[in-house]
């Protein structure tokens, strides 16, 4: 399958042409009920599994790996949505060609850090907002100019207080919808979604493999369909680096890259992040100097 990559550094984008060799019987993922994959022999250079791989999933762990037993978040009752409202502005869309796509999103505790916008985002105000708005804000301001030929759907990682990620069809996580519906149920939701718990790098990805099975079944891998994974630190959870790096492999041997962004705190993480990068077909890890250069970013990859 020949494809076209994009290399991101910084928010500039550079599109390279690549064809994959084509896979033999040996190399083709083994997705399974459950919606985690099993390997494959492609996987990465650290060891990736083959089929008969361990996942390492304490008990009580949701998502594909471990049985999900519910949680209702803590509303925020503080948590005013208007923060994550942003102008559109005048961007020019120009791609202009439907794509769609999965956010791996960190709402861990962590993420409740302050990322200054002092002389970015808001020049006036000289105030510091969270790691969680100014990535919320970043993703909605690079998904507005592109509203309506963008679908999105989005994992967000833990959905309880501590290790557990619910399965991509739960109402805790965002089904695949267009862009600018997307933009309105996150908003909306956000009081609902604020940062707690750990980070279960793991089960998130085995999520995210159960959303491109789900796309895969309503036909949404015929267009262009990428990954883009938001973190502010190392996993933990007893995440099994080898079956993240076996099913960003996996993905990208049916054409999917996955982009790795991380956030101030991801320093000790970097070349974890960046062997996701890596064997997801994107070469590098994105370490975004500001919000807007996060924002710039992910504009450039849809």
């Amino acid at each position: 399958m020949c494809a076209t990559s994009r290399t991101l550094l910084f928010g500039v984008v550079v599109l390279q042409a690549s064809c994959a060799s084509p896979l033999g019987p040996g190399d083709t993922p083994s997705l399974g009920a459950s919606g985690g994959a099993g390997g494959a022999s492609k996987a990465a250079t650290t060891g990736a599994p083959g089929s008969g791989g361990a996942i390492v999933i304490p008990a009580g762990m949701g998502g594909s790996g471990g049985a999900w037993t519910g949680y209702t978040p803590t509303r925020d009752p503080t948590f005013d949505p208007s923060v994550l409202v942003i102008d559109a502005g005048t961007a020019i869309d120009a791609d202009g060609a439907p794509s769609t796509g999965i956010v791996i999103f960190d709402r861990s505790g962590s993420m409740s850090g302050g990322w200054t916008t002092a002389s970015t985002d808001n020049p006036d105000s000289g105030v510091t907002v969270s790691k969680w708005i100014a990535a919320s804000r970043a993703l909605i301001g690079s998904l507005a100019p592109v509203a309506d030929r963008v679908t999105i759907g989005a994992v967000l990682f833990p959905s309880d207080e501590s290790c557990g990620v619910a399965p991509f069809g739960d109402a805790l996580q965002f089904a695949f919808m267009p862009a600018r519906q997307f933009i309105q149920e996150y908003i909306a939701r956000s009081p609902d979604n604020q940062p707690n718990g750990s980070t279960p790098l793991t089960v998130a990805f085995q999520v995210a493999d159960q959303a491109i099975q789900t796309a895969r079944a309503e036909g949404r891998l015929q267009e262009r369909f990428f990954v883009m994974l938001l973190t502010d630190g190392e996993p933990n959870c007893d995440s099994d680096m080898s079956q993240v790096l076996a099913l960003a492999s996996g993905w990208l041997a049916q054409g999917i890259q996955t982009y790795v962004f991380g956030l101030p705190g991801s320093e000790s993480a970097h070349m974890v992040l960046d062997s996701v990068a890596q064997a997801g077909g994107t070469q590098t890890l994105v370490v975004p100097g500001s919000s807007q250069q996060l924002q710039d970013g992910m504009a450039a990859i849809y």
